[in-house]
């Protein structure tokens, strides 16, 4: 976590620090067996995430922990103030998720290539998508696995979506007029969707 300060004020890089918690609790958290996006923007080293107190002498609550960063980020004679937002905040920030952070500019456009893969288990059988996404956001390759039995080549929807960008009404568009049923059986278009994009954010 990066230290920042500047015309009085401190900002700090997103960050987590764990205290004592039940790290096996963060592992079914941090699971993805439906889901796995591997960027090629970066490799990610795996690390060992442990708390704060393995490596304290001695134990320490949550409120002094607290407390030791703030008087690390306020030394003495520096006064602290608590900000509660406001409705009005609460809106700015809402306006600005919808507006920006949930756009798919920001989520794909910018992003450098990655790879996605989908996993479901439909009435008709497994079905699992992989992905390639270049940068940009256009589909690059698509392959389909499954134990469904199809009466066509699956490799005509993924032939379909090669090309697309990887938005949900592209991929909408791409697919309007395919009968999905003989290459992967009895499915719901919406569901299948789903699959390869994700259900819409509430």
């Amino acid at each position: 976590m990066r230290r920042i300060s500047g015309g009085g004020a401190v900002y700090h890089d997103h960050g987590t620090l764990l205290l004592d918690c039940d790290l096996s609790q963060v592992t079914k958290a941090l699971d993805v067996k439906m889901t796995k996006i591997t960027s090629k923007g970066h490799k990610s080293a795996r690390a060992r995430v442990a708390n704060i107190a393995e490596f304290l002498e001695a134990p320490l609550s949550t409120e002094a922990f607290k407390e030791k960063i703030l008087a690390s980020l306020f030394p003495d004679g520096v006064e602290r103030k608590t900000y509660h937002l406001t409705a009005e905040d609460w809106d700015s920030i809402n306006a600005l998720v919808k507006e920006k952070y949930r756009q798919w500019d920001w989520n794909y456009g910018r992003s450098p290539d990655f790879d996605i893969q989908r996993t479901r288990h439909f009435a008709a059988g497994i079905i699992d998508f992989r992905l390639k996404v270049k940068r940009g956001g256009a589909i690059e390759n698509v392959k389909i696995y499954g134990d469904f039995f199809g009466q066509r080549p699956v490799s005509e929807i993924e032939d379909a979506l090669v090309g697309v960008r990887y938005d949900k009404r592209d991929i909408e568009g791409a697919l309007e007029g395919i009968d999905l049923y003989p290459y992967v059986g009895e499915v719901d278009r919406a569901e299948f969707i789903d699959l390869i994009y994700g259900p819409d954010e509430q």
